[in-house]
């Protein structure tokens, strides 16, 4: 069932999301056992079909099949968006795509789309599917998206997957999410924060004191700097945190075999100022483990993050600091920051990163809370530190801060204290997109499981 038909249009304009009731009439209309909801702009191989029907069947317990898909833009090449929707996994990442087939039953089970939204309808659908069953992928790109007439603007692409929640909604590079206009982010945070109140996972008690046993630690800050062949970097990281106007910290810098002179690099700032220190990681590569290392030497009452690729501004512990003893309930103080490139230029089209529409509910859907992180050590220290399992080499510090925030505060310093620096052999990067989906739906499936259980446990009704 195709709820519109063409391939682009000349001229740009506004697509309102969704109808509901067409799209229910025209399933109505429909005889078949399976419903095929298709995206208008999709072009489509002739194996789709066959190869979704096969995904339902080949697991029973599957009420949507969903797959890999082309994005081609205006003179480009198409590009594969893989997917990897997860129940458990509420995020943009864990996207359905544009083409999804299901169950006539289940489609008449769950009642159809939702007239009450207007352009967050198959979002709040992919939430109610996630509790009836598990998600059957086609890894195989059997469709296309984003096909318009050469020279034509996307704007007409863009706006008809306004509600899809996925990464080609938006033009701006980045996170999706944090450039929705108002009318789709107040539906997304409709439905996610029905589908937590269903979940029994809403977390609606007060956050815990912090209680912290460090009060009159010094230095006030550790400043943990974990690095791998960064010697490109590594020496302006250090500098940003040295000529900062805050002087009560110490810089933890740990290494993880390094080859590229990045030691010797830390050897020669450490002669010069005894409050930078080298800590030798031989247990392999990997920022969990580096993270825990710098933790368990820290003497901080504070721990501040900082990738050893990046940079603080003058002021960053300073503002951190204060709003942390400002705020004595703040487990995590969390700032803006900007991007940019290798040479420290900042990069525009990416602007200021905020991340203001998280709170510690939609945490769950957000891709994190942003830079820079200032931890209680205490904190990290009761919470047992950056998991080193699944999680040890990408979304360590993301599933810190969910299990930070079902006990104590997010703080949220607005303010530009970071520097995040995009120079082609950032981490992330190197390490993929599909494990990187896959890390994050990790840290939000055992977020979602630890809430549920504590509902189950301690009543979290509103009173």
């Amino acid at each position: 069932m195709r709820a519109g038909e063409g391939l682009g249009a000349p001229e740009p304009k506004r697509l309102p999301g969704p109808d509901a009731g067409a799209v229910g009439e025209a399933v109505a209309r429909t005889s078949a056992d399976t419903v095929l909801l298709v995206s208008p702009l999709v072009r489509a191989t002739a194996d789709l079909v066959p190869a979704y029907a096969s995904a339902l069947e080949r697991d029973p317990g599957a009420v949507v099949a969903y797959g890999d898909y082309w994005v081609r833009a205006v003179g480009c090449p198409p590009v594969h968006q893989p997917l990897l929707a997860s129940p458990s996994d509420p995020s943009e990442w864990s996207t359905l795509g544009h083409v999804i087939a299901l169950e006539r039953h289940t489609w008449e089970r769950l009642g159809g789309l939702d007239p009450t939204y207007d352009v967050a309808a198959f979002y709040d659908l992919r939430l109610r599917l996630a509790e009836l069953g598990s998600f059957a992928r086609v890894p195989t790109p059997l469709y296309e998206v984003g096909r318009v007439h050469e020279g034509a603007p996307l704007d007409p692409v863009r706006e008809l997957y306004r509600g899809s929640f996925a990464a080609e909604s938006c033009e701006r590079p980045g996170f999706a999410y944090m450039h929705f206009e108002p009318s789709l982010a107040a539906e997304i945070d409709r439905a996610f924060g029905a589908f937590l109140r269903r979940q029994g996972a809403a977390l609606v008690r007060a956050q815990e004191p912090v209680r912290c046993p460090h009060a009159t630690s010094d230095p006030v800050v550790s400043v943990v700097v974990p690095t791998y062949d960064r010697g490109r970097f590594l020496g302006r990281a250090i500098e940003s945190v040295l000529g900062g106007t805050f002087r009560e910290f110490e810089i933890l810098v740990v290494d993880n075999g390094s080859t590229d002179g990045s030691i010797e690099m830390v050897q020669s700032f450490a002669a010069r100022d005894p409050r930078v220190r080298l800590l030798r990681n031989r247990r392999g590569n990997h920022i969990a483990h580096a993270l825990n290392t710098g933790v368990a030497a820290a003497r901080g009452k504070y721990v501040s993050q900082l990738d050893s690729d990046d940079e603080y501004v003058p002021d960053t512990l300073l503002r951190q600091v204060e709003h942390l003893e400002r705020n004595p309930g703040w487990g995590l103080a969390v700032s803006y920051y900007d991007v940019i490139d290798a040479q420290g230029r900042p990069l525009e089209e990416y602007g200021v990163i905020r991340h203001e529409e998280y709170d510690r509910n939609s945490l769950l859907r957000t891709g994190g809370a942003g830079s820079v992180r200032t931890w209680h050590r205490c904190i990290l220290e009761r919470l047992g530190g950056f998991d080193e399992g699944e999680l040890a080499d990408y979304a360590e510090d993301y599933d810190m801060t969910l299990r930070l925030s079902e006990r104590y505060e997010v703080g949220r310093v607005p303010h530009v204290l970071y520097r995040q620096r995009f120079h082609g052999g950032n981490t992330g990067d190197n390490l993929g997109i599909e494990f990187r989906m896959s890390c994050k739906a990790t840290a939000r499936r055992r977020a979602l499981e630890r809430r549920v259980a504590k509902a189950a446990s301690v009543d979290e009704t509103p009173r």
